[in-house]
């Protein structure tokens, strides 16, 4: 069912110079799929999550509801910031990894670079969800 009215915002700031904003480039994919260039918001300047769920705040205002898309890995924490924030996002997960079956194989148990790379996903989340008070201790 196409949804004219609503605006797509998309965010996510460049920290290195000379490398474009990451909210740039969805802005583009989003173009290329169909979405009017007038109904895209981009906030190119926030470079982490709670400055994102500050600019989504200062955008929507605080009583607005509006889908959270981003990967599955990191809603848990993405939601906890806008919610820190004041807002009450509804969680639309992408790049959901589940298993793949029973490990019918041995190659199941040896250790491999793609489950490392797993499990640093998985630290890295763990951190930024300890992390997240001292992301809002400014209120930026």
């Amino acid at each position: 069912m196409p949804l004219p009215d609503l605006t797509l915002v998309v965010s996510g700031g460049s920290r290195r110079t000379g490398v474009k904003p990451v909210a740039q480039g969805y802005a583009q994919v989003a173009q290329a799929l169909g979405v009017p260039a007038e109904r895209i918001v981009v906030l190119d300047t926030p470079t982490d999550t709670a400055q994102e769920a500050y600019a989504v705040r200062d955008l929507l205002g605080s009583e607005a509801r509006f889908l959270l898309v981003t990967s599955a890995s990191h809603m848990p924490r993405s939601v906890r910031h806008f919610e820190r924030v004041g807002l009450g996002p509804i969680a639309s997960p992408t790049h959901v990894l589940t298993g793949r079956g029973r490990p019918a194989r041995l190659s199941y148990w040896v250790p491999s670079s793609d489950a490392l790379r797993k499990t640093e996903r998985a630290v890295y989340e763990y951190l930024g969800l300890r992390a997240l008070e001292w992301d809002h201790r400014r209120g930026l």
